[in-house]
């Protein structure tokens, strides 16, 4: 807990054009030490742009291991999370359901389901589709827990049933390479390759004009 002490300014950077803000600042090297995320992180994460995505196999919202490989076939859009993100929030609906345990919500974002629909003309019900939210921190930027992945689902209205999947990323993946890919969003083909990748401060695909139109080309694939 005492590692966490003085961490509350916000900074404001961009995803896609739009600002966002995450809980950051230069104290946080502290945290995530120079060499840290080479030491500490999964050896399949964080995933690769064009290679197959990490096969994780961690717990979801309903305290089952999922396994994202089974998936193979579908198209996965995977949400990067941070439980202070006021953009995740806010992606994850926010805006029509308020806030988690507190938090903020990013007044000028709305949810992914309303950009699918606008930008990729996609519905994210669609059965082709699997949407993964991989919560990656919880409010103290520790890893997050089963418990926190089943309130995050209640709250946001995720269903298993649908494939709908919130995932409790681990302690191994809770480094500053994964910090750095938050808020965002990766594609995932059918065939279980990183097709697009909208992650982080500096995303290589534009969310709006790139990934989410590239959603609807990669579901016509898919039969």
């Amino acid at each position: 807990m005492q590692r966490f002490i003085g961490i509350s300014l916000l900074a404001t950077a961009t995803i896609c054009g739009l600002a966002y803000t995450f809980r950051d600042t230069p104290a946080i090297a502290k945290f995530f030490p120079i060499g840290q995320a080479a030491a500490e992180a999964s050896p399949a994460w964080p995933p690769v742009l064009g290679e197959e995505y990490p096969d994780l196999q961690l717990i979801d919202q309903t305290g089952h291991t999922t396994r994202l490989s089974d998936f193979r076939g579908k198209v996965i859009l995977v949400e990067l999370v941070g439980i202070p993100c006021g953009a995740c929030q806010a992606f994850a609906g926010g805006r029509e359901v308020g806030p988690f345990r507190g938090g903020s919500v990013q007044a000028n974002l709305e949810s992914i389901e309303k950009y699918a629909q606008r930008y990729g003309n996609v519905d994210l019900n669609d059965e082709r589709i699997v949407f993964v939210q991989l919560l990656l921190f919880d409010e103290k930027i520790y890893a997050p827990t089963a418990d926190d992945a089943a309130a995050w689902a209640k709250h946001f209205g995720m269903d298993r049933a649908k494939n709908q999947v919130v995932l409790a990323g681990t302690k191994a993946m809770a480094t500053r390479q994964s910090y750095d890919m938050i808020p965002g969003f990766q594609l995932v083909d059918r065939d279980f390759k990183l097709d697009r990748d909208s992650a982080g401060h500096k995303p290589k695909h534009n969310l709006y004009s790139d990934l989410l139109p590239r959603m609807r080309v990669l579901l016509d694939e898919v039969r």
